[in-house]
């Protein structure tokens, strides 16, 4: 594969991934209770002492309010930065996933729109910025690493035959 097709396939179409998907005005608009407050609340609670699952009930896992948290230890207790997290989180899971249309789909020009296509169909600049995140990251990164667990390359010596 020429160098050409190499940075088409990995530095410019997740640009024009993260070019589609960013959203500039992800710092403001309307505190909602229901995505970007149930966070804020469980955080807020985390930095006056209390635990997880013991004192603050919460409706996801632990990295879903840990992450955060240190987040504010390093960028400040702003809802801009947990909406951050979220939007930066959900831009990765988009490159991850055209990554994932890269290795599964069986020509360039298939996975570029796929690629798009995902960006376009599964983002929304209002809900990015106030839930999901990076676990679409693991998901999607989870399936190449899956498959190289469960099909190891063959061993020269096997090759030779």
């Amino acid at each position: 594969m020429s160098i050409a097709l190499r940075i088409l396939d990995w530095l410019l179409v997740p640009l024009a991934i993260v070019a589609l998907a960013w959203e500039p005005n992800y710092a403001h608009g309307v505190l909602n209770y229901n995505e970007s407050g149930q966070h804020l609340a469980a955080i807020g609670a985390m930095q006056r002492g209390d635990l997880l699952f013991r004192d603050i009930f919460v409706q996801y896992g632990p990295l879903h309010y840990l992450v955060p948290l240190w987040l504010f230890g390093h960028f400040g207790d702003s809802i801009a930065t947990l909406r951050g997290y979220f939007q930066s989180g959900e831009i990765a899971g988009l490159v991850a996933a055209y990554a994932l249309a890269r290795q599964l789909l069986p020509g360039r020009a298939f996975a570029i729109l796929a690629g798009l296509a995902i960006a376009m169909e599964a983002h929304h600049p209002f809900w990015s910025t106030r839930w999901g995140g990076w676990g679409v990251l693991f998901v999607y990164g989870a399936r190449p690493a899956l498959g190289r667990l469960s099909h190891p390359p063959t061993p020269a010596w096997r090759r030779a035959g």
